[in-house]
């Protein structure tokens, strides 16, 4: 159920977080924000935010929810995430306005609502702490110092790689971009293993640090063995 609810609000911000062009850093942050949310809430009594229900706790509270009344829950505190990190994150001509998301979601929510969830969040969950360091931090920072080399290649790819385009200035551009678009593969793959762990909830158990070196050494991996 935890893990459920985890897999589906991370695709939710990272989805939401596209849609209002926000960084993926902010994104980032913002299912840290989520998941110290989840940490507080699934051992904690019931939640006077969720739909009411008999429960005792949280927990029992969000299995009796109906799936509508669920998929409202998780993206009124996704959304709330997504607002706080972009505070945080964004230059101020990019910060998405509670408005903003609003539009987004169809008025589904009252404004209120958000300034509630935003309280909750500062207040009672990040204890003030917004400045978050999440594996993303890690592996850009990685990438900026090198960390894919052609020695990693074996020969015959390599010589293939640089052979393809004839030796002419018209050829090294074209090299260039070639190599421009394997690099941006590369950075792709990185981002989708930082994700990878953090739908599976390794964010919470690992230092950050290591689960992007852990992401840079598969990647290297795969896009070696291309």
């Amino acid at each position: 159920m935890i893990q459920g609810i985890r897999e589906e609000a991370v695709i939710k911000i990272l989805e939401n977080g596209v849609r209002l062009s926000l960084k993926l850093q902010t994104s980032h942050i913002a299912s840290m924000y989520f998941e110290t949310w989840l940490d507080k809430k699934k051992n904690s009594f019931t939640d006077p935010v969720a739909p009411n229900t008999d429960a005792d706790c949280w927990l029992d509270q969000v299995k009796q929810m109906k799936p509508r009344d669920l998929r409202n829950y998780i993206d009124l505190i996704t959304l709330s995430c997504i607002l706080l990190a972009a505070k945080v994150n964004e230059q101020n001509p990019a910060q998405p306005s509670i408005n903003d998301v609003l539009r987004l979601v169809r008025n589904k929510f009252e404004f209120e609502d958000f300034i509630e969830m935003e309280r909750y969040l500062i207040t009672e969950c990040l204890n003030w702490k917004l400045n978050i360091t999440t594996p993303y931090h890690f592996s850009d920072c990685i990438q900026g110092m090198g960390c894919l080399f052609w020695t990693d290649f074996d020969c015959s790819i390599r010589d293939n790689f640089r052979e393809r385009e004839p030796r002419t200035d018209q050829g090294a551009k074209v090299l260039q971009y070639r190599m421009v678009l394997f690099l941006i593969q590369f950075r792709k793959y990185i981002n989708y293993f930082v994700e990878q762990s953090l739908i599976n909830g390794l964010w919470g158990h690992y230092p950050q640090d290591v689960i992007a070196i852990a992401s840079i050494i598969i990647a290297r991996f795969e896009m070696i063995n291309i």
